[in-house]
């Protein structure tokens, strides 16, 4: 483990000292805090853009540094003599390779801290200066609703369309009876509209957030309302507990998000609310009322920190790949075969989706045992041709590894929780590459000549 510590403190230093790394990470920063001036509709939006800004931007340029780094390492070392000087000790050529990729991974995990906690802390400062006093981190994702309907108000309303309504919607009242209620419609709502079902805690809960104007029994500015929530997928109306309402002040209540939104499908939700106390009032407008998603325990730290965890096993797989084609290939041949592991990493998931489309068309067609196969069209393409296709894509999906996976951004952004079966199972899936990547690296350098 000694002569692995040396190599990789070696690594590291030589690393730290080369332009390209000091370059990448200057750049990396300034693209960080560039996120605030990127173009959106509105705050909202333009906080979602920064978070995205900065898990991807992370990747994006730990990706880089790998593949710079990683694919001039033995070439350079084998240039400049320096690999002569380490193998003429007592040094195997597997513990160079493993003390080259121990102090790349050493310079990575320093470029994820640093660039971590910039983004932690410009994604905090982002919050405050769009959002004062409000916590969105905690909130997650919002979704308003798209029709609005009272029944028997003060003022006669009706249903209203919110796409219709005005920046500033107006207040309507609703006075002294349990029968009256102000309900409010989604539509298009699914589980995934707040999480991903698959993956995320089954008892996870859906929040909405009311804030209403209130005229209490006596000239008080408080009063009990009654918040009733039903589907036309679910058989029973959730009737909540009675909920204590102060003047403008916004309360967070909760319902079971499975319980009563059907998995992968699309159905309209409606939330009802109406006095509990028969005095007084309610005034009520047409976004007073919205869902979203009970964030999990831990927050956005822990989802952060999963989320540089992947990026961090992303850089993993890019660095242990790329150091594996250094050690037979030139410095530019392995860093051309790195940017090719970037892009076709990336495509897996859509090569996935093409396995689905050639399956279709190939059984469309007879297969490939059919001889009956008859060209309706001239420009067909015969079965044979398909089936090779399918077998050439998935090869490819096996050879290649899956980099999108380690994308997790779009969770973060919808307020969902990070699961840590998913961390796992990605983490897992990184070691194997990596292991079998300096299996082979081993391998290939143990039979290059070194002249």
């Amino acid at each position: 483990m000694g002569k692995i510590a040396a190599v990789a403190s070696l690594t590291f230093l030589e690393s730290v000292r080369k332009r390209v790394f000091l370059v990448l990470v200057s750049f990396a920063v300034v693209v960080l805090a560039s996120g605030l001036a990127l173009p959106s509709v509105d705050d909202l939006s333009r906080f979602k853009v920064i978070q995205s800004w900065c898990l991807r931007s992370i990747s994006f340029f730990g990706v880089l540094i790998a593949i710079f780094l990683s694919a001039t390492a033995i070439p350079d070392d084998i240039e400049e003599k320096k690999i002569f000087t380490l193998l003429t000790k007592p040094l195997s050529r597997l513990q160079y390779l493993l003390g080259k990729f121990v102090g790349y991974s050493l310079i990575l995990a320093v470029f994820l801290l640093g660039t971590g906690l910039l983004s932690w802390g410009y994604i905090r400062w982002s919050e405050r200066e769009l959002f004062p006093g409000r916590d969105m981190l905690r909130a997650g994702e919002v979704m308003p609703a798209g029709m609005f309907a009272l029944s028997h108000p003060l003022e006669s309303a009706g249903s209203v369309d919110l796409n219709l309504l005005p920046s500033a919607p107006a207040v309507y009242w609703m006075r002294c009876s349990r029968e009256n209620h102000a309900a409010w419609t989604f539509y298009n709502v699914t589980r995934e509209t707040f999480g991903n079902s698959d993956d995320d805690d089954p008892q996870a809960e859906v929040e909405l957030d009311l804030t209403l104007a209130v005229e209490g029994p006596w000239g008080m500015s408080s009063n009990d309302v009654s918040i009733l929530v039903s589907s036309p997928n679910h058989p029973r109306t959730i009737v909540m507990e009675p909920v204590r309402l102060r003047y403008n002040q916004t309360v967070r209540v909760a319902f079971e998000r499975d319980k009563m939104l059907p998995p992968h499908a699309l159905t309209t939700l409606t939330v009802a609310v109406r006095q509990f106390t028969p005095m007084g009032g309610l005034g009520v407008a047409a976004d007073s009322l919205v869902l979203r998603l009970k964030p999990t325990a831990g927050g956005f730290e822990i989802n952060l920190a999963c989320a540089l965890l992947l990026a961090f096993a992303q850089f993993y797989v890019v660095l242990g790949l790329t150091l594996l084609a250094s050690a037979r290939l030139s410095g530019p041949v392995s860093m051309f075969l790195g940017f090719f592991l970037l892009l076709a990493g990336s495509m897996v998931s859509f090569l996935g989706d093409t396995m689905g489309v050639l399956d279709a068309t190939i059984a469309s067609q007879g297969g490939v045992d059919d001889g009956a196969h008859v060209h309706h069209d001239p420009d067909d393409i015969s079965p044979a041709v398909l089936e090779l296709s399918r077998v050439v894509v998935k090869g490819v999906l096996y050879l290649i590894p899956d980099l999108g996976r380690f994308d997790v951004s779009d969770i973060l952004l919808k307020g969902g929780r990070v699961p840590f079966t998913r961390v796992f199972h990605d983490l897992g899936y990184a070691l194997l590459y990596c292991m079998i990547s300096l299996l082979l690296g081993w391998l290939l350098l143990n039979d290059r000549e070194l002249k």
